[in-house]
C-alpha cells in the first residue's frame, strides 16, 4: 500500500508540473463510474427504492458525468464530508424506525449516501477502493431484495465491469510509477497507442469475467445446499390478499387487478391420459365457512401435521358416489408472493413437499409452516372426477348434524329480501342440484361483472343484489352461498384460482393475479353414506378478463419459470434430479457409442476380409481384387509417409530439447549469481558474465564457472549431448564454490 501511495503521489506531482498526463486514468475513472451506476441501477431494478431516492441517485450520477465534461472536477472537502456523515448518523435511527420502517431499507439509504459523497470526494487510491466496495454492497443489497431473473442480467454487467475496473486500476497504478513519456522517448522505447491498449484491457476483462461466471455456475450446481435457512433473504414481500383467516368482501378484487404470475403448474401424469393444455383448473386456497354480513371467515383451528420426509399423511377417502375418477398428479411452483395457503385441486389423495410441517383443517385448507429462500414447490395427486347432475338428483337432504349446524348458518341481520329472492328463483324445483343450477343461471344472466367496488353500506350483499347489480366474483359467490343456505343447502365460499394459461414453451399452466377467483362449494350427501363438496359458480362473464399473453411473453415466462425452479428453489433434491438425469444421459450415450463402435469394427473387418480373401484365392469378383490392391497401396503409402515424416524430425526435436535444457541451466546460474549480489544484464555474453563477478568470489569459483560455461557453450551452440548431461553436476559445483566463498568472506 505504501508503494501504491508513492506511485499515486508521483503521478499527481508530475501532472501538477505539467508533465506526462495519464492515458489510462480517464478509462479507469469511466469504468469506476459505470461500476457505481451498475450497482445503483441493480438496486433500482428491484423496484424497492423510493422514487425520490431513485431521482436523487440518478441526478448525482449525471452530474458526475456532466461536470468533468465541462472542465470541472468536483471535489468535496474532507470537513464537508465529515459534517454530512455525522448528520446522517444522527438521522439514521429516524430512518430505521419512522421513515423506512426497517433496518435493511435504511441501510441501503446509508450505503447510497456514502457512495454519493465518495463519488464527489475521491482523490486517493483508498477512495477508489471504497467506491468499488460500495458498488458491491449495492449489488449485495439488491440480491436480498429480489429473486427475479432480471437480477442475473444486472449482475453479469456488474461482474464484467468489476473485472475491467480492477485490471485498469492495476495498469493505472503501474503507469503512475513508470517513467514519464519524455523519458521513454529518450530511451528510444515506443509506447503503444492508448485506444488499442484500452480495447485489449476490456477484451481481457470480458474473458476473465466469463471464466469467473463459468466457474461460479459450476460451483453453484455442485455445492450442496438446503431449501430452508434461518434468514429469509427476501423480506417485506407483499402477501396475497384474500387468503387469510378473515376475508372482507372486495379483497379478491384487489388481487384481480394484477397481471403478475403467481404460480406455475405442470401436469406430470393423468389417468386416463389427457392431451397437454386440455385441463381447466380450479385450485382452491382458503375455504371460508362463516359469514357475518360483511366478511367471510373460518373459525376452525387447524391442526399441525408433521410430514413423513415431505409427504403429508392424509386420511383415506370415503367411498361415496359411483362416478368416473380422473386422477392427475401435478406439481405447483408458487412465486415468492407470501402465500399463506397451498393451492390444490379438490379431493387431494397425496401431497409431497419439502416442508417439515403442514397445517390443515376440516375444510381441506392446507397451510405451509416454514418457507424456503424462494417460493414454495410441492406435488399433488387429486381426483378431478365428479358425479353427473343426473346422479346428484338422488341426493337426500339429510346431512350429518355437524354439516348442518355449521354450513346452514345465516347472519342474524340478513335482509329478508334475500331468502325471498332465492325461493322465487328456484320456483317448484325440489332437488338441491336443480336449485343450485337455477341460482347459478340467475346470477349469471341478471348481474354484471366489474372490478369496481360499487356495493357499500351496512349490508353490501343486499346492496349488490338489489341496487348495484354489478360486482366481482366475491359478491357473486357470497350471494350464491347465502341463497343456497336460505334454501337449506350446505354451502361455503372458496377463494383460489381458476383457469390459467397454458405455456407451450415451458409445458406449464401460468396463473396470474387476474386468475384469482371466488366460487361456492355445496354439500351433497351420498345415498350410501358420506358426501361430496362440489363447485358452483354464479359469476357473470368477465368482460375485463386477462388478455392472453403473446409468444414473447410466453418465452419470458418460460425463462422466469426456469430461473425460479433451477436457481431460486435449487436445493439438494434438484441436485439429485440433475445428477440422475446427467447419469442417465451419459449412460445412454455410452451405450449408443459402444454399440456403434462394435458394429463399425465388425463391418470394417468384414469389408477388409472379403477383398483380401478373394485376392489370396485368386477368385471372386474383379472389384474385390482391385479393392484389395487399393487398400494395400493406401496402407503402404501411409507407412512411407509416416516414416519419412518422422525420421528427420528426430534430430531436430532433439536439438530443440538440448537448446531449451541448456538455456534453463544457464538461467539457474544467473539466479545463483544474483543471490551473491551480481546483477547480470541480459546482453552480457557468458565470458562477460564471469568478468562481472566480484574478484573475491571469482577467485574461489573461477574453475567451476569456467567449466560450466564451457559445457554450456558446447551444448547450446555445438549440439553436444555429453556437455548437456554434465551441466547439472557443473551447476552443483558452482553452487558449492559460491557457498564456500561466501562463508570465508
Amino acid at each position: 500500500m505504501m508503494g501504491r501511495g508513492k506511485a499515486m503521489a508521483a503521478w499527481g506531482k508530475r501532472a501538477a508540473e505539467g508533465g506526462d498526463p495519464s492515458s489510462i486514468r480517464p478509462y479507469f475513472e469511466a469504468l469506476l463510474l459505470l461500476l457505481l451506476a451498475a450497482g445503483f441501477f441493480t438496486l433500482v431494478g428491484t423496484g424497492r427504492l423510493e422514487r425520490p431516492v431513485v431521482l436523487l441517485g440518478t441526478l448525482a450520477l449525471a452530474l458526475r458525468v456532466i461536470l468533468p465534461a465541462a472542465g470541472i472536477r468536483p471535489r468535496l472537502s474532507s470537513s464537508f464530508t465529515n459534517v454530512i456523515s455525522v448528520l446522517y448518523l444522527a438521522f439514521y435511527p429516524i430512518d430505521v424506525y419512522y421513515l423506512s420502517g426497517g433496518f435493511l431499507p435504511a441501510t441501503v439509504h446509508l450505503v447510497l449516501l456514502v457512495a454519493v459523497v465518495k463519488l464527489f470526494s475521491a482523490s486517493r487510491p483508498r477512495d477508489y477502493a471504497y467506491l468499488c466496495v460500495l458498488a458491491f454492497l449495492e449489488v449485495l443489497a439488491a440480491a436480498t431484495l429480489t429473486v427475479g431473473s432480471v437480477f442475473l442480467l444486472y449482475f453479469t454487467v456488474f461482474l464484467v465491469l468489476t473485472v475491467a475496473t480492477v485490471i485498469s486500476y492495476e495498469v493505472f497504478r503501474a503507469e503512475s510509477a513508470a517513467p514519464a513519456r519524455g523519458e521513454w522517448a529518450e530511451a528510444g522505447v515506443p509506447r503503444r497507442r492508448t485506444p488499442s491498449l484500452r480495447r485489449a484491457l476490456f477484451g481481457i476483462s470480458v474473458a476473465a469475467a466469463g471464466c469467473v461466471a463459468l466457474c461460479a455456475a459450476g460451483l453453484f450446481f455442485l455445492l450442496p445446499r438446503f431449501a430452508f435457512g434461518y434468514w429469509n433473504p427476501n423480506p417485506g414481500v407483499g402477501r396475497l390478499t384474500g387468503f387469510s383467516d378473515d376475508v372482507r368482501l372486495g379483497e379478491i378484487g384487489e388481487l384481480q387487478r394484477s397481471n403478475a404470475p403467481v404460480m406455475h403448474l405442470r401436469v406430470e401424469e393423468s389417468l386416463p391420459p389427457e392431451p397437454p393444455g386440455s385441463f381447466v383448473w380450479r385450485l382452491q386456497g382458503r375455504v371460508l365457512t362463516e359469514f357475518d354480513g360483511r366478511s367471510w371467515y373460518d373459525p376452525d383451528r387447524p391442526r399441525v401435521a408433521p410430514t413423513e420426509f415431505g409427504r403429508l399423511p392424509l386420511p383415506p377417502p370415503v367411498k361415496t358416489w359411483n362416478y368416473v375418477h380422473r386422477f392427475v398428479r401435478y406439481s405447483v411452483a408458487l412465486e415468492p408472493v407470501g402465500a399463506d395457503v397451498l393451492f390444490v385441486a379438490p379431493r387431494v389423495r397425496d401431497l409431497q413437499s419439502r416442508l417439515p410441517n403442514i397445517a390443515w383443517d376440516a375444510t381441506g385448507t392446507l397451510m405451509p409452516l416454514g418457507r424456503g429462500f424462494g417460493g414454495l414447490a410441492y406435488s399433488v395427486l387429486s381426483d378431478l372426477g365428479e358425479p353427473s347432475d343426473r346422479q346428484l338428483l338422488s341426493a337426500s337432504r339429510h346431512e350429518p348434524p355437524q354439516i348442518a349446524s355449521q354450513y346452514l348458518e345465516l347472519p342474524p341481520n340478513l335482509d329478508p329480501r334475500i331468502p325471498a329472492l332465492a325461493r322465487a328463483i328456484v320456483g317448484r324445483r325440489k332437488a338441491p342440484i336443480a336449485q343450485m343450477r337455477a341460482l347459478e343461471a340467475y346470477l349469471r344472466t341478471h348481474y354484471r361483472y366489474t372490478l369496481d367496488q360499487r356495493a357499500s353500506g351496512p349490508d353490501p350483499l343486499a346492496d349488490f343484489l338489489f341496487r348495484v347489480r354489478a360486482g366481482h366474483c366475491e359478491y357473486f359467490a357470497s350471494a350464491l352461498a347465502v341463497m343456497g343456505r336460505a334454501l337449506g343447502i350446505p354451502t361455503r365460499v372458496v377463494n383460489g384460482f381458476v383457469g390459467g394459461q397454458y405455456n407451450e414453451f415451458s409445458g406449464e399452466y401460468v396463473f396470474r393475479g387476474r386468475d384469482a377467483h371466488s366460487w361456492v362449494q355445496a354439500y351433497f350427501p351420498a345415498p350410501g353414506g358420506g358426501g361430496l363438496w362440489l363447485p358452483f359458480d354464479g359469476t357473470a362473464g368477465d368482460a375485463e378478463g386477462a388478455p392472453a399473453w403473446s409468444r414473447a411473453a410466453m418465452y419470458w415466462d418460460a425463462m422466469q419459470s426456469f430461473w425460479q425452479e433451477w436457481v431460486i428453489n435449487y436445493d439438494f433434491f434438484h441436485q439429485m434430479r440433475l445428477a440422475q438425469t446427467a447419469r442417465a444421459a451419459i449412460s445412454g450415450q455410452a451405450r449408443t457409442w459402444a454399440g456403434w463402435l462394435a458394429t463399425a469394427t465388425d463391418r470394417l473387418i468384414t469389408a477388409m476380409r472379403k477383398p483380401f480373401a478373394a485376392l489370396a484365392a485368386g477368385a471372386g469378383e474383379p472389384g474385390d481384387g482391385w479393392l484389395g490392391w487399393l487398400l494395400a497401396l493406401v496402407a503402404g503409402t501411409a507407412l512411407v509417409w509416416v516414416v519419412r515424416r518422422q525420421w528427420p524430425e528426430g534430430p531436430a526435436r532433439a536439438g530443440r530439447h538440448r537448446l531449451a535444457e541448456a538455456t534453463r541451466y544457464y538461467r539457474r546460474l544467473q539466479r545463483q549469481l544474483r543471490r551473491r549480489g551480481v546483477r547480470p544484464e541480459a546482453a552480457l555474453t557468458p565470458e562477460e558474465l564471469i568478468a562481472a563477478v566480484p574478484e573475491r568470489v571469482r577467485a574461489s569459483a573461477h574453475e567451476a564457472l569456467s567449466q560450466f560455461i564451457a559445457d554450456y557453450q558446447r551444448a547450446r551452440f555445438g549440439g553436444d549431448s555429453a556437455g548437456l548431461s554434465r551441466l547439472p553436476e557443473d551447476l552443483r559445483w558452482v553452487r558449492r564454490q559460491l557457498r564456500q566463498a561466501t562463508a570465508r568472506s
